[in-house]
């Protein structure tokens, strides 16, 4: 029996003798590979969990992977900020969920957010089997991953769809956006970051109603998601303005949001000599996870 119809079927057991669920084989300190969360259209997509050693009921996080909507996977080798924060993320207590999402050209707009809000619900729906605090999910992503899950702290379930495990909610309470972008409508976008518009979102045009709808500061009213931003002053691909803009509506709605301008930091933030360091960095997003998020 595979491990997790034996865990699935340790849970029946319990419910069924009025047991707690809580000890019995929930997976700790292991990692789940290519589970199949949803497969909108016929396509399965899958993710990849990796647990704490706590028993209790744990808080969950979901990482999104950049690559301009187009490229990009959930690994954890070619995914520097989830080989960055997976161990210390782990290591606080958290569940740690790495995902993929439909791409573009192939599939448009909006199939990667509805892809990246089908997993939240999946999640919700199997809290249970999966020892997590359906409670308790925040996510995290960098570049058009940042763009996703900053849709998921704003976004209504309209706009986030619909779909497999309909009932559960779509949205997100906290967020971590690495220099996502957040107004796709904006004039400042450089040529070579617009160019990647036409293939995601079938058209670079600023009055759009389809990049209207898919800038996060669009959607933005109190009662959203806590955020921490992070974006380098030379980043020459996704404008600093983006992060400031969605700083401030977040805090002019009301909303907890903080915007760290990283120094000397370009897009993706791997330069020396930023300000904040690499590691600074990484000690302040697993530190607001673990504000927002921990009992």
């Amino acid at each position: 029996m595979g491990r997790r119809l034996l865990f699935t079927a340790l849970l029946f057991a319990a419910a069924c003798s009025g047991g707690p669920t809580v000890g019995l084989d929930l997976p700790r300190g292991i990692t789940l590979r290519n589970e199949v969360f949803c497969s909108p259209g016929g396509v399965p997509l899958r993710m990849d969990l990796y647990f704490p050693d706590e028993e209790s009921t744990r808080p969950v996080l979901v990482f999104v992977h950049g690559g301009a909507w187009i490229v990009g996977t959930k690994e954890e080798a070619n995914e520097r900020w989830l080989g960055l924060l997976r161990a210390p993320l782990v290591a606080r207590g958290f569940i740690v969920v790495s995902i993929e999402h439909r791409l573009s050209p192939a599939h448009k707009w909006p199939a990667h957010v509805e892809d990246a809000a089908c997993a939240v619900r999946y999640l919700r729906a199997h809290a249970t089997e999966y020892g997590l605090d359906a409670g308790r999910i925040g996510a995290w992503g960098s570049s058009s991953g940042g763009h996703i899950v900053a849709m998921l702290g704003t976004a209504d379930e309209g706009v986030l769809g619909s779909g497999e495990w309909a009932g559960h909610s779509s949205r997100v309470s906290s967020v971590v956006d690495l220099y996502g972008p957040a107004d796709l409508t904006s004039d400042d976008w450089p040529p070579q970051a617009r160019a990647t518009f036409p293939p995601v979102f079938t058209t670079s045009d600023p009055q759009s109603a389809i990049l209207i709808q898919a800038s996060p500061v669009t959607h933005v009213s109190a009662g959203d998601a806590a955020f921490l931003i992070f974006h380098g002053d030379e980043d020459t691909i996704v404008p600093l303005a983006q992060s400031q803009a969605l700083n401030a509506a977040l805090q002019g709605a009301g909303v907890q949001s903080e915007l760290v301008v990283v120094a000397n930091g370009g897009h993706g933030l791997e330069q020396a000599g930023m300000n904040p360091t690499e590691s600074q960095i990484v000690g302040r997003i697993v530190d607001f996870f673990a504000a927002r998020l921990q009992p």
